[in-house]
């Protein structure tokens, strides 16, 4: 609980890395409930559609702490992020979060 994790969302017209945290997880039917973005399976699929959960590293959070975004021909200007992503962002530890990637590779 509390766990900030990385959400793929995808439309169209652009994709982008947002940042929300887990505040419910329900085992018997193997889903978790995000703050922000609902509904997911433990597989990663949201229940809409255009969400993917994503397995956090340092590459990835970076990029959602940052607000980057892409579209078909690469790389956009930056989104500004949320208050509430902002407010994640200062929960990382990133010299601790650095150590647990070393560790698990």
């Amino acid at each position: 609980m509390g766990l900030v994790v990385p959400v793929r969302y995808q439309t169209p017209e652009f994709t982008t890395i947002m940042l929300d945290s887990i505040d419910r997880v329900d085992p018997d039917k193997k889903r978790l409930h995000l703050n922000y973005r609902g509904w997911f399976d433990f597989s990663g699929q949201g229940e809409h559609s255009q969400d993917t959960l994503l397995k956090p590293n340092k590459r990835i959070m970076t990029a959602a702490s940052c607000g980057h975004q892409w579209n078909h021909k690469g790389r956009i200007n930056p989104r500004t992020l949320t208050l509430r992503e902002l407010l994640l962002v200062a929960t990382l530890d990133w010299k601790k979060f650095q150590v647990a990637l070393r560790i698990a590779r």
